[in-house]
């Protein structure tokens, strides 16, 4: 976990909990299991439903075999057939535990805490900097410039610019109602090159822009099921992605002489 900083050089606060991937809590899952049951008897009408029955429980297996081998065991009692009980027991974990919940748990939640908690989560998910698409430049410096250099001449030089305050990207250049421009960067050194700066140009959009947006991706599942048509759906979103992906590339191409110039001003030759 970070805390940002200027230009992304906040300190850093080190986790050492060991977590696991929530594909392997899916994976163990009552409801995963039913599903696979459900394609299994499936499959004596669909043949290919048994493939997906087979790949299920391999993953569920898998996700046990995974979790029992991380176990720690006492050096006495580790052995191959306390290893195999282990993974049975975590199978049978997780089905019986989800299943509890299920049965159970619907009586126990604070549904009004619920839904406030996942509104505030899916606000900040949709006017967070969950959209960024955008072309990059490399710089090098036989000499050891970095980014820093690089990034104090664009906010000396480009009228606007300012640091970001969210910490997620070094500098925003332009911030308009629907749409900003903003830059992050990144430096290194190679072997018989020096230092190397990579510096993205990333077009966001703004909160207003994004709360459009959110909305008309969520509804496009909903409306292929009522048959309300896929095919323009699917093109209205290819689109979009391809109109902003180029804005953002002919931005930062129409940009490079001024993002060059300003790299050289301060040691930094374009690759």
């Amino acid at each position: 976990m970070v805390d940002f900083g200027r230009f992304g050089t906040g300190p850093l606060r080190i986790d050492y909990t060991e977590r696991t991937s929530g594909l392997t809590e899916v994976t163990l899952h009552c409801l995963w299991w039913s599903l696979a049951i459900i394609f299994g008897v499936t499959s004596f009408f669909a043949p290919f439903a048994l493939i997906l029955s087979f790949m299920m429980i391999i993953a569920s297996i898998r996700s046990a075999i995974f979790r029992a081998s991380r176990s720690p065991i006492d050096p006495e009692f580790d052995t191959t057939r306390s290893r195999l009980m282990l993974v049975l027991l975590v199978l049978c974990q997780g089905f019986l535990r989800s299943g509890a919940r299920l049965i159970n748990g619907w009586s126990r939640v604070d549904w009004p805490e619920s839904l406030r908690f996942f509104g505030r989560v899916a606000y900040h998910r949709a006017t967070s900097g969950w959209w960024k698409l955008g072309d990059e430049k490399v710089f090098r410096s036989p000499n050891g410039v970095e980014r820093n250099a690089l990034l104090e001449r664009i906010l000396e030089a480009r009228e606007g610019a300012k640091i970001d305050p969210s910490g997620k990207t070094d500098l925003i250049l332009e911030d308009g109602r629907f749409w900003s421009w903003a830059v992050v960067s990144i430096s290194g050194r190679e072997e018989d090159i020096g230092s190397i700066t990579r510096l993205r140009l990333l077009a966001r959009p703004s909160w207003v822009t994004r709360m459009v947006v959110l909305p008309i991706l969520l509804l496009i599942l909903p409306m292929v099921v009522l048959g309300f048509g896929f095919s323009s759906e699917l093109l209205t979103l290819a689109v979009i992605y391809v109109v902003v992906t180029v804005a953002a590339k002919l931005f930062m191409r129409a940009k490079q002489p001024e993002f060059g110039r300003l790299a050289r001003s301060v040691g930094l030759e374009p690759v």
